[in-house]
């Protein structure tokens, strides 16, 4: 068997240089790893310099001097000085006439208060109102919730028909069909946070929609309401006065639809107010009802949303040898490398 050297002798100069250029990197790189982790770990960066003390200075008292009695609360030194008055006599007499002492009351220390006043701005209260935001698993809206009374087919559904949407790419369509009692309802709801006493502007867009197109043929037996809990309560039983759209119904499929729009007003009597909506089919048959609605808006005084605070960067803890895997990971392989070069090398010259 040759001797290392003459395996290094004999192999070819381009797996030579290769193989130097693989060593040199590997040493960059444990020089690097090191300067960069181990470094810090063994000289630590020298801390702050403490700021020197200063001893406070000392103040001599004048003579004479009287001290209030001491009480709670820190008072103020009072200091009588003589004032001399010379006698226009020839007398030689010298008549000292104190000066009257100043009562001095006692210090309050006065801690400055911040007052918070919120930002009230108007804005739509309600979340996802125009379904643009996303829905959830069963196909209803974010931040949307759902009810319905059973006997019935009932189902939500994303549609993403252009001529059945009032603006942007989505719509929420409510449906209800085959129902086996009457007055079947299936409904959506959201609670949103509102000012107590103030008035909100409530408005909603959408249509109707049936296999015949026609109330007259229907006996008006698809129908859509709006009920409100100025209390924020989520139950829709309770709700009272609901109100029933003038949504005539329309053809499920043809060429174009008319959007139907309602508005009203209402005052908050909480902090909370509960919007319900909800489809009603009124007979008991096979029919189906399409309820799509869109641009959902409760609109009126709320506080401003405040921007999330940027955290700080306060600085990482100190490095360690493992902090970085793509580092050692890549030496790990120059390693592999290298050692593959020299296993070569041997079975060459063998």
């Amino acid at each position: 068997m040759s001797t290392m050297g003459q395996r290094w002798r004999n192999s070819s100069p381009v797996f030579r240089i290769l193989l130097l250029l693989l060593i040199i990197l590997l040493l960059l790189l444990c020089l690097w790893a090191f300067l960069q982790y181990a470094w810090p770990i063994i000289r630590p960066a020298a801390g702050p310099t403490p700021a020197p003390v200063t001893s406070a200075p000392v103040v001599q008292a004048t003579t004479p001097t009287q001290v209030a009695p001491a009480t709670d609360t820190p008072v103020a030194t009072l200091t009588q000085t003589p004032v001399v008055a010379v006698s226009a006599a020839a007398t030689g007499t010298v008549t000292i006439t104190p000066t009257p002492l100043k009562t001095v009351g006692p210090t309050t220390a006065i801690t400055p208060t911040q007052t918070v006043t919120p930002v009230v701005e108007i804005r739509n209260v309600l979340r996802n109102g125009n379904f643009e935001e996303g829905f959830q698993t069963n196909a209803l809206g974010k931040y949307w919730k759902g009810f319905n009374n059973g006997s019935a087919d009932f189902s939500f559904h994303i549609d993403d028909w252009d001529l059945v949407v009032v603006e942007g790419d989505y719509t929420q369509l409510i449906e209800i069909k085959d129902a086996i009692l009457p007055d079947r309802y299936l409904g959506i709801y959201q609670t949103a946070p509102v000012i107590p006493g103030e008035v909100y502007t409530f408005s909603i867009r959408g249509l109707v929609r049936t296999n015949t197109g026609d109330v007259e043929k229907t006996s008006y037996g698809y129908r859509l309401q709006v009920g409100f809990d100025p209390s924020g309560g989520h139950d829709w039983e309770k709700v009272k006065g609901w109100v029933e759209l003038p949504w005539d119904e329309q053809l499920r499929v043809q060429d174009s639809f008319r959007f139907d729009s309602y508005t009203t007003t209402l005052k908050a009597k909480n902090d909370q107010m509960t919007v319900f909506i909800r489809a009603w089919k009124k007979w008991a048959d096979s029919g189906e009802g399409d309820y799509d609605v869109d641009d959902i808006q409760l609109v009126g005084p709320a506080y401003a949303i405040p921007p999330t605070p940027a955290f700080p960067v306060t600085g990482e803890g100190p490095a360690t040898l493992w902090d970085n895997v793509r580092v050692w990971a890549t030496i790990a392989l120059l390693l592999i490398l290298v050692a593959g070069a020299i296993w070569q090398l041997r079975r060459q010259t063998n």
